[in-house]
């Protein structure tokens, strides 16, 4: 009966958890093939670990590696790019190695993850090949998948997560921030930017989210680093824009360990922030030029819950446990501030199976366009409280989560967190919720199986001939 689910056909196994999982959605293969596996781990690391990369790099002086651009300047003249790698070297890239002409295309390519074949010299990286991932969504696939699992399922599988009444509150928040959003009920294309900011007690499954999303999303995820503004925006010296201008989302993670000095000086360095969060304008002034970047960009912002939070409002209590002037403008920009104040273990919900970028792209896209305004009804919801309410409510019908306009009222506000939606849902009453629960059996029934057919490892390895095409 397993074998009638089409789902079935897209996934890929994990078979080494230490490998991370986006490796695994890169390459399908490695799923088979451990000699394969290691071999892609090790280019990984090369590209990504600063020590073993730039150890490996000083004494091979060439290597293949999996890595990510950012801060990168095109030198028109030379058709030369300059990029910063995650393992801290300076990259050259001649512009004929990414195979395209087209500015748009080539404005999409540099925000893939690639392979390259580099060399060392002086002290700098330079490309002599590169590959990069189809730029295909894959959105039909995605629908298949979402019409038969539904679209909230289908997302949490491609993530390794097992859906359950416990995942479905705890990623709500994060799942919401993959989404554009409108800025007024009349809008018909979404643009506007979502932001989430979500607390939790340890070992929630939030970095493993974080990694995961800036694979297959587009979005840099800075760990426990603040950018500042040379980062974020613009660099005079290289004259190389920052993440904003890369990147579809930024995600900050223990956010709970910044000082109060850490902080202060985010508002005070990134006096933008604001406008950006909101407007999507993001300015930055060097001596006699200003520059300016227009783009709406989602920030996620994850932390553990602090030791001495105070009060039972959500947003209050952050704004209060900072204490900083203009942090509570900070948090007004974001649609969802959740405190997950319950134990949760990620490891009872992770599953050795996920859907490779592409089609959990293609899945994420497929649901964004399903999109629509939804009016919101609850009086007390003005202003910016109510367009967060009203996006949130646009995306909780796409994934098709049934919640009235006064329980979304709540967990806007910051009177809810998503721990009462766990506690106020009986389990023999879920589907009127979480209408796609209905689909957990074939779920269950699939992992329960055992695994992967040998027509899903075919499936897989003809998805990774195709993005390799």
């Amino acid at each position: 009966m397993v074998s009638n689910f089409n789902f079935t056909k897209y996934v890929i196994r994990v078979r080494d958890p230490r490998i991370p999982d986006y490796i695994y959605a890169m390459f399908p293969r490695i799923a088979e093939n451990k000699e394969m596996l290691e071999k892609v781990y090790k280019l990984w690391r090369i590209g990504n670990d600063r020590e073993y990369g730039q150890v490996y790099l000083s004494l091979k002086k060439e290597a293949d590696i999996i890595t990510k651009l950012t801060n990168i300047t095109i030198d028109g003249e030379r058709n030369v790019i300059r990029a910063t790698l995650n393992n801290g070297f300076t990259i050259f890239i001649n512009v004929d190695l990414l195979g395209t002409d087209d500015p748009d295309k080539l404005i999409e390519i540099l925000k893939l993850p690639m392979q390259l074949h580099v060399r060392y010299v002086k002290g700098y990286l330079v490309a002599t090949d590169v590959k990069i991932p189809s730029l295909k969504s894959y959105k039909d696939i995605g629908k298949e998948i979402v019409e038969e699992v539904g679209g909230y399922n289908a997302v949490l599988i491609g993530l390794g997560i097992h859906p359950a009444l416990e995942t479905y509150t705890i990623f709500l928040p994060r799942i919401i921030g993959l989404f554009k959003g409108f800025e007024r009920e009349t809008d018909t294309i979404p643009y506007k930017s979502i932001h989430v900011m979500q607390y939790t007690v340890p070992n929630t499954g939030k970095t493993h989210f974080a990694t995961r999303i800036a694979s297959v999303m587009n979005y840099e995820y800075l760990g426990g680093e603040l950018p500042s503004p040379t980062r974020l925006i613009y660099d005079a010296r290289n004259n190389a824009m920052g993440i904003v201008a890369l990147r579809d989302g930024v995600i900050f993670d223990e956010f709970d360990k910044k000082s109060y000095n850490d902080v202060q000086k985010l508002l005070t360095d990134l006096r933008v922030m604001l406008s950006g969060l909101e407007q999507g304008v993001w300015t930055r002034g060097t001596g006699s030029k200003s520059i300016e970047i227009r783009r709406h960009v989602n920030f996620i912002i994850f932390g553990n819950i602090p030791t001495k939070l105070e009060g039972i409002n959500n947003r209050q209590s952050i704004i209060k446990y900072f204490n900083i002037s203009g942090f509570d403008a900070f948090v007004d920009r974001f649609a969802i501030v959740d405190i997950y104040n319950e134990p949760f273990d990620i490891s009872q919900y992770i599953i050795p199976y996920i859907f490779p970028n592409s089609i959990l792209r293609g899945i994420i896209e497929y649901l964004q366009e399903q999109l629509k305004p939804e009016p919101f009804s609850i009086e007390n919801a003005k202003g910016r409280l109510q367009r967060h309410c009203m996006n949130v409510k646009s995306i909780l019908r796409v994934l098709n989560i049934n919640l009235s306009d006064q329980v979304i009222y709540y967990l806007v506000s910051g009177e809810y967190n998503t721990v009462h939606l766990k506690k106020s849902v009986p389990v023999n009453n879920i589907e009127s919720v979480f209408r796609d629960y209905e689909f957990i059996k074939k779920i269950k029934e699939y992992i329960k199986s055992g695994g992967t057919s040998n027509d899903n490892i075919q499936n897989a390895t003809e998805l990774e001939q195709e993005r390799n095409q």
